[in-house]
């Protein structure tokens, strides 16, 4: 099965990529591009374009094994708020462990020593080039106030794996990365 997959996987590389168009907005862009692939197939896809191509999650367990979590604004969901980790952008020449602790310690005020990177993968293959990684923080500690953006508003919280599931019954847990964080954090964390 894999050599047949692998075979499947030849017909579909792109050879080529052209520029259509472009849109930009005030944070993200969206590029409409051809793709040629190695079976002579042309398609055209949009992409999003955020300002780096890496973001990160870091779960984030107190000493008395409570996670950290955050509550804030988003758009783009059904009730306009959501529950997550505390995640963001990562510059392009950042350390990406550097990088996790500094949206923890923006977004919540905790520290930590060691953060164990668990994993990279992309949350949408079909909008966006940007990369996910996700990293588990333990021994966690509150240190100093929140330092967020000018048009950032953020809450912070301590929670059990009990209660991130009944966050997600209510509504308030409702991205993907987020309810993979939590299985994972139930299959190696529990």
């Amino acid at each position: 099965m894999i050599e047949h997959i692998k075979e499947l996987t030849k017909m579909y590389e792109v050879t080529k990529e052209e520029k259509v168009d472009s849109i930009k907005a005030a944070f993200l862009a969206i590029e409409t591009n051809k793709y040629y692939l190695s079976n002579g197939e042309v398609i055209t896809r949009d992409v999003l374009i955020k300002p780096v191509d890496r973001a990160a999650i870091i779960i984030p367990r107190t000493k008395d094994g409570k996670y950290v979590m955050v509550m804030q604004t988003r758009v783009a969901t059904k009730n306009k708020v959501a529950v997550e980790f505390p995640a963001g952008l990562i510059e392009n020449d950042e350390d990406i462990v550097k990088g996790m602790k500094r949206e923890l310690k923006e977004e919540t005020g905790y520290e930590t020593d060691k953060v164990d990177l668990l994993m990279e993968y992309y949350s949408d293959t079909g909008a966006t080039k940007t990369t996910v990684t996700l990293g588990f923080a333990d021994n966690c500690k509150k240190v100093s106030d929140q330092k967020l953006d000018e048009d950032e508003f953020v809450s912070f919280f301590e929670v059990t794996v009990e209660e991130m599931e009944e966050l997600i019954k209510e509504g308030l847990i409702v991205d993907g990365n987020t309810m993979f964080s939590i299985e994972l954090i139930k299959n190696r964390y529990q």
